[in-house]
């Protein structure tokens, strides 16, 4: 899988006004008028809601024809439709769900244009400061023809002692899975199949204060030659809770924190590396 940075060049204009340049992530309720009889209140800084729209042109090379196209959104809030050449291709109706589109109707060795309408109009929309538009970062993935899904591994720890976890692949196309576990550059457990369960020898627990991980390696092959790869992160652990608390490996572990919403000050609902 490719994964490019889709964040600059967007055009954007809020209820059909003029349109300017901006890079994603973009807080379109930042740019709104204020009203002390605003719906949304003192929650959300006494912004009036809008309709804004985000558009981007960019050529689709001739090696995408038989590939898979994807645009990743990690948030658009509060209601997202997306368009490709002026033709509806998917959204979402929850303002905080990772979502992607397959862009549809590509035009390869052509200039194509996407199209992202967020309806903000309807208010009030939150009870605290939520912010508007494509508040968080944008990726254009490539996928093969054949192709491992986007968040299509998953890995479960079975057991912590011994340690035993189970990967459960989810591809596209057919073909032949294998797994790898290693530690760092050392594979430390293989096997084959989209549902395999492996025993990690010496298995190095994940906690909050040895947060070791391993790495899985999963590969979609046609008769030896890779089609996709795709490498997640992960610690062996087990968590488990009743009346008598929180316990991370058998050991009673206490959560301190606090509720911290997604705004950033000044920045609003944009959020930066």
């Amino acid at each position: 899988m490719e994964k490019q940075d889709f964040r600059g060049g967007w055009r954007f204009s809020a209820d059909s006004g003029p349109s300017r340049l901006v890079t994603l992530p973009h807080d379109a309720m930042q740019e709104r008028r204020r009203a002390p009889d605003a719906p949304s209140g003192s929650g959300c800084a006494y912004y009036l809601g809008g309709v804004y729209e985000y558009e981007k042109t960019f050529l689709a090379p001739e090696a995408w024809r038989n590939q898979t196209v994807l645009l990743e959104f990690e948030g658009v809030y509060p209601t997202a439709e997306v368009f490709v050449n002026g033709k509806s291709v998917g959204g979402c109706a929850y303002g905080y769900s990772l979502f992607r589109v397959e862009l549809k109707g590509l035009q390869y060795g052509r200039e194509n244009t996407v199209r992202v309408h967020v309806d903000g109009s309807r208010t009030p929309v939150c009870r605290w400061y939520s912010g508007a538009g494509v508040y968080r970062p944008v990726w254009l993935l490539v996928l093969p023809e054949r192709h491992i899904l986007p968040d299509g591994v998953r890995v479960t720890t079975l057991s912590h002692a011994p340690a035993e976890v189970r990967v459960e692949t989810a591809a596209i196309g057919g073909g032949d899975i294998r797994v790898e576990i290693l530690d760092g550059d050392q594979v430390v457990a293989q096997g084959d199949g989209a549902d395999v369960t492996l025993p990690i020898p010496n298995g190095k627990l994940w906690s909050a204060e040895h947060p070791h991980l391993y790495r899985c390696r999963v590969t979609l092959l046609d008769r030896g030659a890779v089609l996709d790869e795709r490498t997640v992160p992960f610690g062996i652990r087990t968590l488990s809770w009743s009346a008598g608390g929180f316990f991370v490996n058998g050991e009673s572990v206490k959560l301190k924190g606090g509720c911290v919403h997604h705004d950033h000050g000044i920045l609003g609902a944009r959020s930066f590396p």
